[in-house]
């Protein structure tokens, strides 16, 4: 299908800087299309370019900065909408609800490479505060039923102006 055509277009673009197995970096994606929305991927597109990633030594990286934390109704994070599993999340914004604050998720391969490492990748990593304002912010989108909310909002959206 058209995805597999995409993806296929990914591997013409590495191909020629990469060698398989080793030598790409990562493969960078937006759940669902937020700032960067210009082009929206469909569904499958991920899950030909997380392969292609793999193939030529990569990591997979989703930016949730936009979509993450209920924001699609459907879907807790964008990701969960292509069916794929990123190595690497990363989200902000919504986590602190105004205050400023981002966060990293990775498989604990990934952790254990950063943590044996001299790679210092965070600045003011885990103070109390930052900490409080997350959580409040995460029992806030539960306890609220934000994401439910997102869903009928979005589904009343999309029957009035579709």
């Amino acid at each position: 299908g058209i995805n597999a055509e995409y993806g296929e277009q990914y591997r013409d673009h590495v191909r020629p800087i990469c060698p398989p197995g080793g030598g790409l970096a990562a493969f960078i994606g937006e759940g669902i299309g937020g700032m960067g929305a210009a082009l929206q991927q469909t569904r499958g597109f991920y899950n030909k370019v997380y392969e292609i990633t793999k193939e030529y030594g990569g990591i997979n990286i989703m930016d949730e900065v936009q979509t993450g934390f209920g924001r699609l109704g459907s879907h807790y994070w964008g990701f969960e909408y292509h069916g794929v599993q990123p190595d690497i999340i990363t989200a902000a914004k919504s986590i602190g609800n105004g205050f400023p604050l981002a966060m990293c998720a990775t498989s604990p391969e990934i952790a254990e490479a950063f943590a044996n490492s001299s790679l210092h990748f965070n600045t003011f990593c885990g103070n109390a505060l930052a900490c409080a304002a997350g959580l409040a912010s995460l029992e806030a989108i539960d306890e609220d039923e934000l994401q439910e909310n997102s869903d009928d909002v979005g589904t009343l959206f999309l029957k009035r102006f579709i």
